[in-house]
């Protein structure tokens, strides 16, 4: 069973760090993207799409042939590549 209210929380702290996404609040978003590994929750529970894209930790793959709206990507926990 996820854990919305972590979620929530998490996504919260995204949102707010990406209202001004300076190099050092990135920083402090790729931190907390690493503590929030050890949650249970996936990143779209999130629900801060929008801001992780200006933090740098989630972009909009384009529109497939089998997606048919785009879909998204996150950054991996060790912030060094993309999940697949």
């Amino acid at each position: 069973m996820a854990d919305r209210t972590s979620a929530y929380l998490f996504g919260e702290i995204f949102g707010f760090l990406a209202k001004d996404p300076t190099e050092a609040n990135k920083k402090a978003a790729r931190h907390f993207w690493k503590l929030a590994a050890d949650y249970d929750f996936t990143e779209d529970q999130m629900d801060c799409d929008k801001a992780l894209i200006k933090l740098e930790l989630c972009r909009k793959r384009p529109k497939e042939d089998h997606v048919e709206y785009g879909w998204y990507q996150y950054r991996s926990r060790d912030g060094k590549g993309w999940q697949e």
